[in-house]
């Protein structure tokens, strides 16, 4: 949660720094950390890998941040399926725009199902400018193209097209124009807050009801008593403080939910090799 920073607030922030780290630290850690985990399954669960040719799939990173790591530069991700294995890969990823490209070129050796991350150097990550209502990209693509493909003998496999794959990053506009929170860095740690941001807003909801068509007496008090933000935060909180409740509750049943769409899905596949 948010304190003032300005002014006389500011000035005690900064002299009772250890103290307020030790009460903030108490009092929304867990729920930080629910927050956190609840991104790090979507991160890990919920999006698939992208199919690059046959028997390769792949991921590419172009946030600064993954899985509770500062990344030092966007990554690659690779790995085999369907039991493939390469004895030597060499591809190249591109980033462009109209204007300009970023391209790394990658050597993999021995790529089976257990994946294999590299590091691309040459591109930047992808970090929004803003100028009014201008978004400023630094790239709007990333094609990725396998030039060499070696089997696990050893011997080269001849590429008779072209393989490669484009991919259109997406953006978190909200958070990029600081109207909402994702990742944070807070006491020496990193954190992902978008549940607790969905939170916020799922309570406004409940708080206001709905608008739709003649709006009540009821209504407007509602609309005035819960418009301001720092009033729907402090009541999403007041559920929230130390234990998590409210949060640790949504993760719970994420998690079931996913488990009976795991579940689904092998009994899908089950079906379909029988």
């Amino acid at each position: 949660m948010d304190f003032p920073t300005g002014g006389i607030f500011g000035l005690l922030r900064i002299l009772f720094k250890p103290i307020i780290d030790y009460f903030e630290r108490l009092l929304f850690y867990r729920a930080y950390l629910i927050s956190t985990l609840h991104h790090s399954y979507r991160e890990a669960f919920d999006t698939c890998p992208e199919k690059l040719t046959d028997g390769i799939e792949y991921r590419i990173f172009w946030e600064p941040y993954y899985l509770r790591k500062r990344l030092v530069t966007p990554m690659i991700w690779l790995r085999s399926t369907n039991g493939a294995k390469f004895h030597k890969i060499v591809l190249t990823a591109t980033a462009s725009n109209r204007k300009i490209k970023y391209q790394d070129t990658i050597t993999v050796h021995g790529l089976d199902d257990t994946p294999i991350q590299l590091a691309l150097t040459s591109i930047p990550f992808r970090e929004l400018k803003f100028d009014g209502n201008i978004v400023y990209t630094p790239y709007d693509r990333i094609t990725t193209e396998i030039l060499e493909l070696h089997g696990p003998d050893e011997c080269r496999i001849n590429i008779m097209y072209p393989i490669k794959k484009c991919l259109q990053p997406f953006d978190n506009l909200e958070v990029d124009m600081g109207l909402r929170k994702g990742y944070v860095e807070k006491w020496g740690e990193i954190f992902n807050l978008e549940l607790i941001e969905v939170e916020v807003t799922e309570e406004r909801i409940r708080l206001m009801g709905s608008t739709f068509g003649k709006l009540r007496p009821i209504d407007r008090l509602k609309a005035k008593l819960f418009s301001p933000n720092w009033v729907v935060k402090s009541i999403s909180w007041s559920k929230n403080v130390i234990f998590a409740k409210q949060l640790t509750s949504e993760f719970v049943k994420y998690r079931k939910e996913l488990e009976e769409s795991n579940k689904w899905q092998q009994k899908t596949r089950n079906s379909d090799a029988a």
